[in-house]
């Protein structure tokens, strides 16, 4: 069986809930980017793609075994765009709070699915909550970049106290998520 699978921080109900609140303002101001439902909103730490349940299983087998370190305090703050503004495809929060711990986590992600045989991914990490996504590739108009940057995302802080691994769905409403398997950070 193949499933397609990440690993990621969930987001409080609470921090959820700001979040919630945010997007359903962009809904109504800014139309041309689909904007993520907040019950779906999570930080990557790995995306595995579509794997083999024997894979899922050495990744859990992996994070079982993981050393923990204990708790530790993250929090949103602030709007960004990948490539950036105006070319922007992905427009994200930032994380701010504890992110050599959230790095030490990050690097156990990878690490699990480096273990079964998962590339390493390329790029810098860089933690981020995807808030929407755009599929024009003409420059986002200015009015609207605007209006999603005067009004900056924040969050109160949270404790992080696991890494979950995760089972992506697909279906023409959006993405459901189910948790695989839940390892003590």
């Amino acid at each position: 069986m193949i499933l397609r699978t990440f690993l990621c921080i969930e987001i409080p109900a609470e921090q959820k809930n700001t979040i919630g609140l945010w997007l359903d303002a962009r809904r109504r101001d800014v139309p041309d980017v689909r904007w993520v439902r907040p019950e779906t909103l999570h930080i990557t730490l790995k995306f595995c793609g579509e794997i083999q349940e024997d894979m899922v299983q050495g990744i859990i087998r992996y994070l079982t075994k993981f050393k923990q370190k204990g708790a530790f305090m993250l929090q949103i703050q602030g709007i960004g765009a990948f490539p950036s503004f105006p070319p922007a495809r992905i427009v994200w929060t930032g994380v701010t709070g504890a992110l050599n711990r959230l790095q030490e986590v990050q690097n156990a992600a990878e690490n699990a699915a480096l273990s079964v045989g998962l590339a390493r991914e390329p790029r810098r990490y860089t933690p981020h909550i995807t808030l929407g996504r755009r599929n024009s590739k003409d420059p986002f108009p200015q009015v609207q970049i605007d209006t999603v940057q005067s009004d900056p995302l924040y969050t109160e802080a949270w404790q992080v106290n696991a890494m979950i691994l995760m089972k992506s769905e697909l279906f023409p409403d959006g993405p459901k998520y189910t948790p695989l398997g839940v390892f003590k950070i």
